[in-house]
């Protein structure tokens, strides 16, 4: 394998792995910034951002190394490990883990 994959492919894993521990720690200190119906918890993606140290708020203000975080959340989805609370305009308004 290419040594500049391998390194690419770890560090997409410690980003993930970083996401998890984000929205882990915000489920087991009770932290939300959004509910469901079902009192499920969810964390907003800047906040996720924010405990990472990846949010960035620039001009304009699609920065892509600032929102890397919003790119491994839909990952995760993807991979079933998370999942969004989405408004009633399909936006995405929170994560939180999937039941392990």
């Amino acid at each position: 394998m290419n040594h500049a994959k391998s390194l690419t492919d770890e560090a997409i894993v410690l980003l993930k792995d970083a996401i998890i521990h984000v929205l882990r720690n915000a489920r087991e200190s009770g932290h939300a910034d959004e509910t469901d119906a079902d009192g499920n918890a969810y964390i907003k993606a800047t906040n996720i951002g924010k405990e990472m140290g990846t949010y960035m708020r620039s001009t304009p203000p699609c920065h892509s190394l600032g929102r890397i975080h919003r790119l491994i959340l839909d990952m995760l989805w993807d991979e079933g490990r998370v999942e969004p609370l989405c408004s009633e305009s399909d936006r995405k308004i929170g994560w939180r883990l999937t039941d392990d």
